[in-house]
């Protein structure tokens, strides 16, 4: 799947799976894919291709905001992904946003 193709449809079967991001010291993180949200449907915006959507993921620790290659075992990859940390959850985990317009 090219990263062109991610549509919040297209990534809703794969909320639960896994996503794995390379550092750039090539150290390997795993982040889950814990919900898709459309932000903005692309018919009240005729400039914009898909709806705009939101990935959000957990992951085992803090990662700085930056662009990740990022692989998907069905999906393939990698990509260059946006991972934007948005804090810490209850259970200890990291919460992130990958925004796609």
């Amino acid at each position: 799947m090219e990263l062109s193709e991610f549509t919040a449809e297209a990534m809703r079967p794969h909320v639960g799976s896994t996503f794995r991001l390379v550092l750039p010291d090539g150290e390997v993180v795993d982040l889950k894919l814990t919900e898709v949200v459309v932000r903005v449907e692309k018919r009240h915006s005729p400039r914009l291709k898909r709806d705009s959507f939101s990935l959000f993921f957990t992951g085992p620790r803090y990662l700085r905001q930056g662009i990740y290659p990022a692989r998907h075992e069905q999906l393939g990859g990698p990509w260059p992904i946006c991972f934007v940390p948005l804090g810490k959850k209850e259970d200890g985990t990291i919460e992130f946003e990958a925004v796609f317009t």
